[in-house]
């Protein structure tokens, strides 16, 4: 069967940051209760003006970038989000046509927080079936926008995560891809759902003669 790989990630967020001292001065909260319950000092911020495929069009473009590849090589685009622009045209839509992907097509996974992980499967089952060779798999929210940050506990654990994207095409190896949340105590900074990829090459097993060989 054939396998699918990881050959480009991709990744943007806001530039507005909203740190726990801001959220003090808004609701009652503290940077100690914040830190204690989510690990988080800061958060990112959507613009007014500032879209869910805005994001997604910004992380795609690096994605490209370091995949050496170019819009007319995208055979299909999957993008999970919970917040997109509008019903329709989808986020996948806009991205596609900002993109000038004119041989791609494309559609939104609204799955909440699995909505990147959703994306992600079905753009390796896509490369895996032989239906596609090359599928932009995109994570991009605004939740921001649909915050109210009067209310604390939501407030504090409810940013605008960066908009992820990676590309997938053929190749005899397996790749897994895992969201994870990285707050460390030295930048105190949640770097929130930043995508971490493996390749797992086939495993080996030593021959007779003391070298290795693809099992």
């Amino acid at each position: 069967m054939t396998r699918a790989r990881i050959v480009g990630v991709g990744a943007h967020a806001p530039k507005r940051v909203l740190t726990n001292a801001d959220l003090e001065k808004m609701v009652e909260t503290s940077d100690e209760w914040i830190v204690q319950r989510t690990g988080i000092r800061q958060r990112h911020i959507a613009d007014e003006g500032e879209a869910t495929s805005d994001l997604a069009v910004k992380a795609a473009q690096q994605a490209l970038e370091r995949a050496n590849l170019v819009p007319e090589d995208v055979e299909f685009i999957v993008v999970g989000t919970t917040t997109p622009d509008m019903i329709f045209p989808s986020v996948g839509n806009i991205v596609q046509h900002r993109l000038g992907a004119r041989r791609a097509g494309s559609v939104d996974m609204l799955a909440a927080c699995a909505g990147s992980v959703y994306s992600l499967a079905t753009g390796v089952q896509f490369v895996q079936t032989g239906k596609y060779r090359r599928v932009l798999c995109i994570g991009a929210e605004t939740l921001s926008k649909i915050t109210d940050l009067r209310t604390g506990a939501r407030a504090s654990s409810s940013p605008t995560p960066p908009a992820r994207s990676s590309w997938r095409r053929p190749r005899r190896t397996a790749a897994s891809s895992t969201s994870t949340c990285t707050r460390t105590a030295s930048t105190g900074s949640c770097s929130t759902c930043r995508p971490v990829a493996r390749v797992i090459r086939p495993r080996r097993r030593p021959s007779p003669s003391g070298c290795t060989t693809p099992r």
